[in-house]
């Protein structure tokens, strides 16, 4: 490292971002809740668009409780909900009434008046909905200022700067230069402000890109044609997936050169990565110089670290159990009734008790199917619980003596709700950072619920519920149990 000048070093990648990268493995590293809005406080100074990332199985958990404290009131903002694609379908209509849900949601929990200017879902992982978000971003936002993604811990904010940069957002000649974000489950893996140069969306490149999207979107039409009829004949859920398509307009050296020749106004950052004139020789990513004047005065996107927020739990697991508690794909909804006077585990991470009512409910968890699922009699839960803890029943925590003593008491909340419908979820119970438990409750009933979560962090109630139509995915009760079975994924009317 010695021997190496500054340029060199920049396209190293630290000790720790090597380990995640190549082991899947974080280094320990401590930064306080109040060094973000310290590290973040440049955006104050500036014109920029907040792309506001949560996370929806931990949603309003992921939502940063200081974030208007940063942004301010004025500053437009974008949310977008990450990981739509874990979730599974209950109706037609069910991503609109996500996005309604999610845009209410966060104004009840800490975006009331922010200036917020659209609200999406995507998957940062399959690409589902994220060419949608960037025609947002070039028709709200244009070329005006800088773009900033925000959020709490592992929401998904690098895997969408990734995705960002092998799509139009990014100017054409860096998209193989510039070092990739690090992704891993681990909490806090971006340390630093990552950059790329935005493409300038002059009217020509927005006609260029409307007419690719068009292809695209015939072809996946096709797709989720073919991926329906498959979930039909198999029952498999990993066809139910949300899917998408990120590409690159840019990249046609006869439709460039064509272009070239009606546009006046050259772009200073526009090299065509398929023509005959070689481009320099850049041996490794990231060896590019952004202080060149060509750079200066574009506009660039950065990835922000993620926010350590009080409500999760996610610092409290070792990288084992969570690999084990973060779902990675669709989720399976898995049906109970319970009765007063029962409590339902999820794995050793929470525990829902049924105190009072009159007559049965039913509980929808949605949750890693990697987490144990355990009902016992509330007068023997706690026994159950001192006894089984680091076992196989209830899965995590796992480990030694040691690794279980450090590992934060369950300390518990109560709620009172009232059913709406028979035949839907009236609430949610959002369980930070393992995921939720939706409660289907007669019409008119009363219901006296406690829930329990390490240290008592990360509890929610909301209602409406996500999914409220997902009793449709049930199956018959099974015989001697509580549970019921699945039925087939839900396939939308085409």
């Amino acid at each position: 490292m010695k021997t190496m000048d500054n340029n060199e070093l920049r396209t190293e990648l630290c000790q720790r971002c090597y380990f995640l990268s190549h082991h899947n493995t974080a280094l320990k590293v401590n930064i306080s809740p109040e060094d973000y809005p310290k590290l973040l406080s440049q955006i104050k100074e500036k014109e920029a668009l907040i792309i506001l990332l949560v996370d929806l199985l931990d949603f309003p958990c992921s939502l940063w409780p200081g974030v208007i404290d940063i942004l301010g009131t004025q500053r437009p903002v974008m949310l977008v909900g990450n990981k739509v694609d874990l979730l599974p379908r209950d109706s037609n209509n069910y991503l609109q009434h996500l996005t309604n849900c999610l845009e209410r949601t966060a104004k009840e929990t800490g975006l009331e008046g922010a200036n917020l200017v659209h609200t999406s879902l995507i998957s940062a992982t399959t690409g589902f909905g994220v060419e949608s978000l960037i025609d947002k971003i070039f028709s709200v936002w244009g070329f005006k200022g800088d773009i900033y993604l925000m959020g709490c811990t592992n929401v998904g904010k690098s895997s969408l700067f990734n995705m960002f940069l092998q799509s139009d957002l990014c100017k054409v000649q860096v998209v193989d230069l510039i070092q990739r974000a690090t992704i891993s489950p681990w909490p806090s893996t971006t340390l630093n402000l990552l950059k790329f140069p935005v493409t300038r969306p002059d009217n020509w490149r927005i006609v260029m890109r409307q007419n690719r999207l068009r292809n695209d979107k015939r072809s996946l039409k096709a797709l989720n044609a073919y991926r329906n009829l498959e979930v039909r004949e198999t029952h498999n859920p990993v066809f139910a997936t949300l899917i998408g398509h990120v590409g690159r307009t840019f990249v046609d050296t006869k439709k460039l050169d064509e272009v070239d020749k009606y546009n006046r106004i050259k772009d200073i950052f526009h090299i065509n990565p398929y023509a005959k004139i070689p481009n320099p020789v850049l041996q490794k990513k990231g060896d590019w110089d952004s202080e060149n004047t060509e750079f200066i005065h574009g506009k660039w996107c950065f990835d922000t670290p993620g926010a350590v927020t009080k409500n999760q739990i996610l610092d409290q697991l070792t990288l084992q159990e969570l690999m084990h508690t973060i779902p990675k794909e669709i989720i399976q909804p898995r049906t109970y009734l319970i009765h007063p006077e029962m409590s339902l585990f999820v794995g050793g991470l929470a525990r829902l008790d049924y105190k009072a009512g009159s007559r049965y409910i039913r509980l929808i968890v949605f949750t890693s199917q990697h987490l144990e699922i355990n009902i016992v009699k509330t007068e023997n839960a706690e026994e159950v619980y001192q006894k089984g803890l680091g076992g196989p029943i209830f899965g995590i925590p796992f480990g030694n003596e040691a690794r279980l003593k450090e590992f934060p008491p369950l300390q518990g909340k109560k709620f009172q709700l009232v059913g709406v419908n028979h035949n839907l979820c009236s609430a949610d119970i959002v369980i930070s950072s393992t995921g939720w438990i939706g409660l289907n409750i007669g019409t008119g009933q009363k219901i006296d619920l406690e829930v329990f979560t390490p240290n008592g962090k990360g509890m929610f109630c909301r209602i409406p519920s996500f999914l409220p139509n997902v009793l449709t995915l049930k199956g018959k009760k099974l015989r001697g149990s509580l549970s019921y079975s699945h039925r087939m994924p839900f396939v939308p009317r085409q």
